[in-house]
């Protein structure tokens, strides 16, 4: 592990990024468990790939990064599901 990696602090996260990476996904997804599960995935994603933290900004930067392809993430299923859902009541009401 590099000097930098070891810096991060996993145990810190929730307590120093959780309730700014919370409203961040809440703006976004405007859904209290959608928010909460992303915040979640982000974590459990950094806690998986902490070597890939380069040190060239900060931890905080880094996990809303994460988030941010999470949100991205959500959003893209969602309007597929609803895109579907749509297409399917077309074909029930013809």
């Amino acid at each position: 592990m590099s000097q930098q990696n070891s810096k991060i602090d996993p145990s810190k996260w929730l307590d120093t990024h959780g309730d700014v990476l919370y409203a961040y996904a809440m703006s976004r997804l405007r859904n209290q468990d959608a928010a909460e599960e992303a915040v979640q995935e982000t974590f459990l994603g950094a806690l998986r790939n902490q070597g890939t933290h380069t040190g060239q900004s900060s931890e905080g930067a880094w996990l809303m990064g994460i988030l941010k392809k999470k949100v991205v993430d959500r959003i893209r299923a969602n309007s597929k599901r609803a895109a579907s859902l749509e297409s399917e009541d077309q074909v029930v009401s013809r």
